[in-house]
C-alpha cells in the first residue's frame, strides 16, 4: 500500500485508501448478512416440514384408530385445523373406494397456511372396506 508522509517522516493511508477498505469490508459484510438471512429461512422451512411430518404421522393414526374400531373409514373428504400449538396447519382427507380387493384408499395432506410456498405432506394408506368381511 502507498501511504503518505506528513511532516516529520510520519506515515498514514490515504482517504483513497481508506475508503476501498470500507467498501471491501462493505461488500464482505453484505455477503456475510445475505447468507445468515438465507440459513434462517432454511431453518424455518426445516421446521415446517418437520411440524407438518409430525402432525401427519399423528392424524394418520387417528384415521387409522377409527378405520379399525368402525371396520372400515367413511367414504368422502374432510378437513380441519389442529390445536392451538399447530394452528397455522392444515389438514384435508380423501377417502375413496380403490374398487379392487375391498380396500378404500385414504389420503391425508397437511400443509402449513402461512407458507408461500405450498409445500404439503401427503400420505396415503389402504384400509379394508367396511363392506368387505
Amino acid at each position: 500500500m502507498m501511504m503518505s508522509k506528513i511532516g516529520n517522516n510520519l506515515r498514514s493511508f490515504t482517504l483513497v485508501e481508506v475508503m476501498l477498505a470500507v467498501v471491501i469490508l462493505g461488500l464482505g459484510m453484505s455477503g456475510v448478512l445475505r447468507s445468515y438471512f438465507s440459513l434462517i429461512d432454511g431453518f424455518r422451512v426445516a421446521r415446517d416440514y418437520t411440524d407438518s411430518a409430525f402432525l401427519a404421522k399423528e392424524k394418520m393414526s387417528e384415521f387409522e384408530q377409527q378405520a379399525l374400531e368402525n371396520s372400515g373409514v367413511v367414504l368422502g373428504k374432510g378437513s380441519g385445523f389442529f390445536s392451538a400449538d399447530f394452528d397455522n396447519f392444515k389438514w384435508e382427507e380423501d377417502c375413496s373406494s380403490l374398487g379392487v380387493g375391498g380396500l378404500d384408499t385414504l389420503e391425508l395432506s397437511v400443509f402449513n397456511i402461512n407458507s408461500k410456498s405450498g409445500r404439503q405432506i401427503k400420505l396415503v394408506t389402504y384400509v379394508k372396506d367396511k363392506e368387505t368381511k
